[in-house]
């Protein structure tokens, strides 16, 4: 922000087209998902099961939790957030 409204915009619209092919992606739980659903049921000829596509939505989604998470701890990891709080514990004995 501080080197100008245009970086910012830029910046900004740099982020907005990231997230959308990221959401295009044809994983369950995600917009590309469901387009590759409707792809299959085009292709099928008839439609899918709705619980089918609601577990493939649930697995998709606790997958990428499960990811969130896991990047989460390791982002901590890097930046020492582990180490310092084993000495804070240690210091506490």
């Amino acid at each position: 922000a501080q080197d100008g409204i245009l970086t910012l915009l830029s910046f900004v619209g740099i982020l907005s087209v990231n997230l959308a092919i990221l959401n295009l992606i044809p994983f369950p739980a995600l917009d590309g998902g469901r387009v590759a659903f409707l792809g299959l049921e085009m292709v099928i000829g008839r439609k899918w099961r709705e619980r089918i596509e609601g577990y493939a939505n649930t697995l998709g989604m606790g997958v990428l939790l499960l990811l969130m998470v896991l990047v989460t701890i390791n982002d901590l990891d890097r930046i020492g957030v582990w180490a310092k709080a084993a000495n804070f514990l240690k210091s506490l004995k």
